[in-house]
């Protein structure tokens, strides 16, 4: 915990309004990453005070007093991002939402200073997702659009500008309180993997195994196991599971070994759209296989609600107890559970609510399916909130900072394979590491059937 040189606590002064939001963004800076004791005290001014004994550090109130008569509305979304620099101890280049609050952004006498940096009111418009719901904006998945987010429309979401934020208010600190010390973070590679389809053979039809037999050959350049992997998939039925180019488990698994880390599988438990959700069951005997293997290895085993189970809150707890269960069977004990919508689909901030009821830890969905970067303007876990009830959740978010098809694929940012693409998920990397974030990758099982994809994910993980 972070420590002054006396035991009182600080005191944050701040407007009566949006106190629900305030006091659960200002629990997760000030408690959560800086450790700090504080108490809040509501007072009728229209800035925020930190202080603590004869100092106070004073920052603008702009969001929260402006969202608090137009909840949830379009005029209350902010529409301009400016980038500026602010000197306090060094340099600090970042972009601040909305309107700036003074041509001087950092103003400091003996015993005051003022960061005119809505700090507070910014991380919780980025977190929240707040302008996901205030707008009606979808694309054909009904899902929330990069190019409509605030980000999005300014090129920014290569930058985890909420973290920025976060530094910037620490300095702040530091420069009215010398003596504070913060928690330090280790930074994280968490990689996750949709097991969207856990065999290439599962109700195929003879045409699609072909297919799949030419791809693998233009892949491998084998023509033996191209064509071996043709006749197993024909003949499935009779001779049970053979190779199968799609059950990369013990892969997957080998690589995160090697680099110092533990992938999380997420399967689908139930088919919610026959068309979208492909998986086999889980109580398959092939999927208890891998089950079994990514128990002993010591890696995870999450949930991946199918397509329509998003807005329906009956139908996800039913997908997870389905995974509990299944895992109560097989007696494989783990410490926490979590996991993906399939298709990203996620409705702020009714999804939410529904993993929060269904009693799940943590959340790995909301990353962009059209471009990978910061959805949520950071790159480190936080509780989610819910919008509509105004109240924080338990269900804590990991945001999805890379998804493999986001990059790479011609249907969404269409980097393909070389260096342009592997330069734009190493970049993000960097940020994450920059603040000793969590870099949590989606890469599909089915994805590792290609080399040049199989080089970039070692390259990702950092090893040869």
């Amino acid at each position: 915990m972070a420590m002054c040189d006396t035991r009182c606590p600080f005191v944050v002064k701040t407007s009566n309004c949006c106190i629900s939001e305030k006091k659960y963004i200002i629990d997760w800076i000030l408690g959560e990453i800086y450790a700090l004791d504080y108490q809040l005290v509501i007072h009728d001014q229209s800035e925020t005070y930190i202080e603590l004994e004869d100092k106070q550090l004073i920052l603008p109130d702009t969001f929260f007093s402006h969202a608090d008569k137009h909840w949830l509305s379009g005029v209350s979304v902010p529409q301009t991002v400016f980038r500026i620099n602010v000197h306090i101890d060094k340099d600090y280049e970042t972009l601040i939402i909305g309107d700036p609050s003074s041509e001087q952004n950092w103003i400091k006498f003996e015993n005051i200073s003022k960061l005119n940096i809505d700090i507070f009111g910014s991380l919780f418009f980025l977190i929240s997702r707040y302008e996901e719901l205030a707008s009606d904006m979808r694309d054909e998945h009904d899902r929330f659009p990069s190019w409509e987010a605030l980000l999005g429309k300014h090129g920014q979401l290569d930058r985890a500008i909420g973290n920025e934020y976060i530094e910037l208010l620490w300095a702040a600190l530091i420069a009215q309180w010398p003596h504070l010390i913060r928690p330090r973070r280790e930074a994280r590679i968490l990689p996750s993997h949709d097991i969207d389809s856990p065999s290439a053979y599962w109700e195929q039809g003879v045409l699609s195994i072909l297919k799949l037999g030419i791809k693998s050959f233009l892949y491998q350049r084998n023509v033996l196991r191209s064509v071996r992997q043709v006749v197993e998939g024909v003949c499935y039925p009779r001779l049970g599971w053979r190779e199968d180019p799609f059950d990369t488990i013990d892969k997957i698994m080998t690589f995160s070994e090697a680099a110092g880390t533990v992938s999380s599988f997420f399967y689908i438990p139930e088919k919610t759209c026959h068309k979208m959700d492909l998986g086999m069951p889980i109580f398959h005997p092939q999927i208890e296989k891998q089950w079994e293997r990514i128990a002993a290895r010591g890696h995870n085993i999450g949930v991946h609600p199918g397509y329509n189970t998003y807005q329906d809150a009956e139908l996800l707890n039913r997908c997870a107890n389905s995974i509990r269960n299944q895992l109560k069977k097989m007696g494989i004990e783990q410490t926490e559970m979590g996991g993906r919508q399939h298709f990203l689909r996620w409705e702020t901030s009714k999804t939410a609510v529904a993993w929060d009821q269904a009693g799940m830890d943590y959340d790995s969905t909301l990353g962009f399916a059209d471009r990978s970067g910061f959805r949520c303007g950071v790159c480190y876990e936080f509780p989610l909130y819910d919008l509509l009830d105004r109240k924080p959740l338990k269900l804590r978010e990991r945001p999805l900072i890379l998804m493999e098809c986001s990059v790479i694929d011609e249907l969404y940012m269409g980097l393909g394979h070389g260096d342009e693409s592997v330069n734009y998920m190493l970049k993000l990397k960097q940020e994450c590491l920059r603040y000793g974030g969590d870099f949590t990758i989606l890469w599909h099982n089915q994805r590792f059937i290609d080399p040049r994809e199989i080089e970039i994910y070692k390259t990702l993980l950092g090893i040869s």
